[in-house]
């Protein structure tokens, strides 16, 4: 997740890699993390200047699309359509009704109403043939509507996932990555970027990676990450 938030797929100092991992994560599990990564082919390792660095590998990258399928930096332009799945599944299966919520929240989607998620991308292929592996075609329906019969996007998008608060994480992070430079010694410069790190992380798993169009003109988001992105300067 740190190479695809970091560089989408270009390599990257294996030493500044580090410092997005969790503070449970000690060097020696990083080193011994990478090399089982590598050995399953998820990441690759290569030499540039005589510094080791990492990117994904084509199995790293198919593992986290399956994982986070929202997650994009590209972001396509929007279509004009809201994609939109309700469903009326019964308690007796109320399993299967929660990991469908779960699924669709994964997937991007926003809670419109009650049993109503909308999206602005196309469904996924995956959602359609889980539905029909749980055998809930007929409990869970999708739909497509113009968006001038939800109202005004931005708004609309600004209310379902809720973009004030998001953008106010974002806008913290830089904030905070603006006071760096006063900031002495390394081991409190260390602490200090793996705490920016794991907040921008956490701001990432929460964004539903709308397209620009339904984004505010103050957005934060891709901001944040390159100043993220400039604290990885520090060598730990």
């Amino acid at each position: 997740m740190a190479l695809a938030v970091s560089v989408q797929g270009r390599a990257y100092p294996a030493n500044r890699l580090w410092l997005w991992l969790p503070w449970k994560y000690s060097r020696r599990k990083f080193c011994q993390l990478t090399a089982r990564l590598s050995r399953q082919g998820i990441i690759e390792r290569t030499v540039i200047e005589g510094e080791v660095n990492f990117r994904l590998a084509s199995a790293g990258k198919k593992l986290l699309s399956a994982r986070y399928p929202a997650f994009k930096w590209e972001r396509p332009s929007w279509d004009g359509f809201w994609r939109l799945v309700t469903f009326d599944i019964p308690e007796s299966r109320r399993k299967e009704r929660d990991e469908l919520r779960r699924r669709l929240i994964k997937l991007g989607f926003g809670e419109l109403q009650n049993s109503l998620y909308i999206s602005a991308y196309d469904f996924p292929a995956g959602l359609l043939d889980w539905l029909w592996q749980k055998d809930l075609k007929e409990n869970v329906f999708l739909m497509e509507s113009k968006q001038k019969y939800l109202g005004e996007p931005k708004a609309l998008a600004r209310k379902v996932w809720r973009l004030e608060q998001l953008n106010y994480r974002y806008r913290q992070i830089v904030d905070k990555m603006a006071t760096k430079f006063g900031i002495r010694g390394e081991r409190k410069r260390l602490e200090f970027y793996k705490q920016a790190y794991e907040d921008f992380l956490e701001a990432v798993l929460n964004d539903p990676f709308l397209p620009k169009e339904l984004l505010s003109s103050d957005w934060e988001g891709e901001r944040a990450r390159q100043f993220v992105l400039g604290a990885g300067a520090v060598r730990g």
